[in-house]
């Protein structure tokens, strides 16, 4: 997986498109705590059945969208946005297992039940 830069332009275009889900995940190569979310986050997505697209993104090149969201230098961070309404946050090691771990414990993600993340 590696991490990209991408305009304010472009992110909301993508954001905002069609009725996909948005899971974007800020990281950094130097950073190695995300390669232990990487494997929920790998799980999370096909488990999605491509109703949910994922962005990952380069904290350091895409400051604009931390200090945005009220990131302070916690990577790895997961935003999820349904038609460009943030729907959830998590920042740090621990608080995005959690987050990916409760999206899929609670079936939102099984049987391609995406509702919740849907509404």
């Amino acid at each position: 997986m590696d991490f990209k830069t991408i305009s304010k332009k472009d992110f909301d275009r993508r954001i905002n498109t069609n009725d996909e889900i948005v899971c974007v995940a800020l990281g950094t190569g130097w950073n190695g705590a995300f390669y232990m979310v990487q494997p929920a986050l790998r799980n999370f997505i096909n488990k999605s059945s491509g109703r949910v697209k994922l962005m990952l993104l380069d904290y350091d090149s895409n400051r604009w969208l931390a200090d945005e969201n009220e990131i302070r230098f916690h990577v790895p961070s997961i935003l999820v946005f349904k038609h460009g309404v943030k729907t959830y946050q998590a920042e740090g090691t621990v608080a995005c297992l959690d987050l990916l771990l409760d999206l899929q414990i609670n079936n939102m993600i099984s049987n391609f039940d995406l509702a919740h993340l849907e509404n």
